[in-house]
């Protein structure tokens, strides 16, 4: 039995005929069993990268590190063995060989004996020979070829190494080619030239494919990019290839082949493996944004795959340093568009690589490529001539200032409203302008920064100056299956500039070696592994926030963030005091479509000296709970603001002698001013400020109630003199008669012993009484009073 025991760097699938999607780019200490059989044994290790065959020894990575390997029931003493089925050996050598195509051999065979090439054949490593079947329509496929002098046509290929017997009755016949017909046209941005087919158009000018390159006129430059949409030639920056992780090789055409109007994939054979199409681009115009948040370019490309099973076509981006998978799709896809943006200038390979579905069918699996796109590169062809802003410089057109974006009314670059940033190379219209996040400011017009300080809704001021330089927090200790230990270290630079930013590097190997860059970022994540000789290595650098969105607090309605504290297990008890800073990274991956996020929160707390503590979720321990959204809670003083006068409790105490103590107490969300006491003595002085509240609020509604009966009675009284005034000037107008009594009988006749006289009757004036006057007059009142007097006068004669 063998034992390897080592580490891997890289994407290393689970096994060897799965899928690629289902490898791990983390840390993996993997160890191997293999039970080895008597006599001879050959180990071989095979490692296998999408990069092109033809790339450089520079570019070439070196992804595995054996550590050590065990090998137990070795024999005391060397002795010769017998080559097994499939080998042969000389006399004296120290190895088998493996016998080659068309040749088969036994056990202990010195050489392979050859099969009988019209009739038979056998594969690398056989232990005997085939008979060759009758060719099938199966056997061949279809191909277009190259275009000369504009014209093309269709032919047909054996697969090869060809098999099968063309000489039998039932053998299926190659089909002879197609018809002459005329070639499609270049495709954009290229034009035909007789012998060597399509190229692109010389700089400064453009072409639409189906004519002749024409100059730009003045005051535009060429759209330079990469599009291809008809494919009767390899592109020469294009290539395709086969990997396979099995014993079996690729059959010697299987890849992706060219027809016409599309590109698709043929195995051949041996479909236990991977076709890959590689494009490379040179690179990018314009200037790249240090957080990597603008657009310089785009992919798109249209496709559709057709499957009999769990087939899969996966699409792969270096432009962050390292091959990785931006999306994938599984089983049989429509035929569909995609599109990816690119935000660095540094040149880059596009891969799309496709693997067949385990179920064995007559029919192959096939993926198919209609077009391809690419915008903005530095080489290529142009479709067109943009019209330039300002000037043209090196067939480029020169952009408007930083912060400034091109008014085709006015014919001039004009400054972004405030705060506000240009996040694309070339800027049309006011709508190009980004408004800053919440808590950052504009800063040269291209990116949105933090000056370490923050002002929230309640005038509360932040000062996070002290705790802008780098800090670096470990994560929770994981093991590998092998029991090795290890651990995720992150640097975080929560609001420094370009040139302090935080740092996530490899110092295992050095950079030209493992293809490994070094990332700078607000926000980085590398594997910790510690070794035997107490030193630390890093590797696997990778950013989990680019660049500042937006700094928020006050944040306790908001459901995402609450279910963030709540996984994470976190109390959310004052977290509307806690405030955020938002960090993202565009870089997309199989986990991650739309990338990584990471939020700090910095919580108020004055029992933490100098920086304070950053801590990690403790249900998450390793700083996510999902891989795509990264929390961190950083404890500080530094995030406590000033006290302003309305956080100050005022406590006022008994007076005793004249004297009372008043209490001054500080929340504990905030810092008080060092200038302010605790406590202080004074004479004591009734204050309405100093009363509680509800003799504050019963007072004032006492007095008030009081008020309006007052002058209820008081109208009351003046409403009622005005009536008494009206009843008795209507009685004063009635007549002399009483009610029930029946007029007096009219005598002019005396009575004797009365004086000759006249009695008459008047009406006398009633005298105006007063309120209580009246009241006691109607307890009073009989039957006798009477309005009316009598009234004596002189007698006077009746002549």
């Amino acid at each position: 039995m063998v034992v390897v025991q080592g580490h891997s760097f890289l994407k290393i699938p689970e096994k060897e005929s799965g899928p690629l999607s289902r490898a791990t780019p983390s840390l993996r200490d993997v160890r191997l069993e293999v039970h080895l059989t008597s006599g001879p044994n050959v180990l071989i290790w095979k490692t296998v990268s999408l990069l092109s065959e033809s790339s450089s020894e520079s570019e070439r990575s070196k992804p595995i590190l054996i550590r050590k390997m065990e090998i137990d029931g070795v024999a005391f003493t060397s002795e010769c063995s017998k080559c097994k089925n499939g080998t042969h050996s000389s006399e004296g050598a120290a190895y088998c060989s493996t016998c080659g195509r068309n040749s088969y051999s036994l056990k202990g065979q010195a050489t392979c004996t050859g099969c009988d090439l019209k009739s038979e054949y056998s594969e690398r490593g056989a232990s005997s020979c085939l008979k060759r079947p009758a060719c099938t329509t199966k056997d061949y496929y279809e191909e277009q070829a190259p275009c000369v002098k504009k014209k093309t046509r269709k032919i047909y290929k054996w697969l090869e190494p060809q098999i099968c017997r063309t000489d039998l009755s039932s053998a299926a016949k190659l089909p002879k080619p197609s018809p002459l017909e005329d070639c499609p046209p270049c495709n954009p941005g290229m034009h035909f030239v007789e012998g060597k087919g399509c190229e692109f158009c010389p700089d400064n000018m453009y072409s639409d494919g189906a004519k002749s390159c024409q100059t730009c006129s003045a005051n535009t430059s060429p759209n330079i990019g990469l599009e291809f949409k008809w494919w009767n030639q390899m592109p020469v920056n294009m290539s395709g290839n086969c990997l396979t992780f099995g014993d079996l090789e690729c059959s010697s055409n299987a890849s992706w082949v060219l027809a016409g109007d599309h590109i698709h994939t043929q195995f051949g054979r041996n479909r236990n493996s991977y076709l890959v199409l590689i494009l490379k681009v040179d690179g990018f115009r314009g200037q790249e944004s240090p957080n990597k948040d603008i657009t310089v370019g785009t992919v798109e490309f249209q496709f559709e795959t057709k499957c009999n099973g769990n087939c899969e076509l996966i699409f792969l981006s270096d432009e962050y340093g390292s091959n990785g998978i931006v999306k994938s799709w599984t089983g049989t896809e429509k035929k569909q568009q995609f599109r990816h943006e690119i935000k660095t200038t540094q040149a880059l390979a596009l891969t799309w690589a496709f693997q067949s579905s385990d179920e064995s069918d007559d029919e192959e699996d096939v993926a198919r490529i209609y077009s391809v796109k690419v915008t903005n590169t530095v080489t290529g062809g142009a479709t067109d001539c943009q019209k330039c802003m300002t000037e043209v410089k090196d067939n480029q057109c020169i952009p408007c200032p930083a912060g400034h974006f091109f008014d085709s009314n006015t014919t001039q670059c004009l400054p972004c409203p405030f705060n506000a940033v240009i996040r694309t190379r070339l800027a049309w219209g006011e709508d190009s302008c980004v408004k800053c996040g919440p808590g950052l400011s504009a800063k040269d017009g291209t990116a949105c920064v933090s000056d370490c300080t923050y002002t929230d809704e309640a005038n509360r001021k932040y000062d996070f100056t002290s705790l802008k330089s780098p800090k670096f927090v470990s994560g929770a200790n994981l093991f590998t299956g092998s029991g090795t230990g290890y651990y995720h270290g992150f640097n975080i630079s929560l609001c420094a500039g370009d040139t302090a930013k935080a740092l996530c590097q490899n110092n295992m190997t050095s950079e030209g070696e493992n293809n490994e860059k070094p990332v700078h970022s607000m926000v980085c994540r590398s594997a910790m592994v510690p070794t035997k000789e107490k030193q630390i290595v890093s590797t696997q650098p990778v950013s989990i926030g680019d660049y500042l969105t937006k700094i928020l607090t006050n944040q306790s309605h908001d459901s995402e963030l609450h279910q963030l504290y709540e996984k994470g297990g976190i109390p959310t008890d004052g977290m509307e005091r806690d405030v955020h800073f938002f960090y993202k990274t565009d870089k997309k991956t199989q986990a991650c479509p739309k990338g990584r996020k990471t939020i700090v929160t910095l919580q108020c707390d004055l029992t933490m000296d100098g920086e304070g503590v950053i801590k990690l979720p403790l249900k998450c321990p390793d700083g996510t709970c999902d891989g795509c959204m990264f929390h961190f809670l950083w404890k500080s003083q530094q995030a406590c603001p000033p006290c302003l006068e309305k956080d100050i409790q005022i406590i006022v105490g008994e007076c005793l002698n004249g004297i009372q103590t008043v209490h001054y107490s500080a929340p504990n969300y905030c810092k008080p001013a060092k200038d302010i006491k605790s406590k202080e003595q004074r004479k004591c002085r009734l204050k309405l400020a100093a009363l509680p509240f509800v003799l504050k609020v019963s007072i004032p509604s006492v007095v008030g109630v009081g008020i309006l009966l007052f002058i209820c009675v008081i109208y009351c009284w003046m409403r009622n003199k005005k009536l008494e005034y009206k009843y008795m000037k209507l009685v004063e107008g009635s007549g002399p008669n009483y009610d029930g009594e029946l007029p007096g009988v009219d005598s002019c006749a005396l009575e004797d012993g009365e004086e000759e006289q006249f009695d008459t009757v008047s009406f006398s004036e009633t005298k105006k009484k007063g309120l209580f006057s009246k009241l006691r007059g109607k307890k009073y009142k009989s039957h006798d009073d009477n309005p009316f007097e009598t009234s004596h006068t002189e007698k006077l004669p009746l002549t």
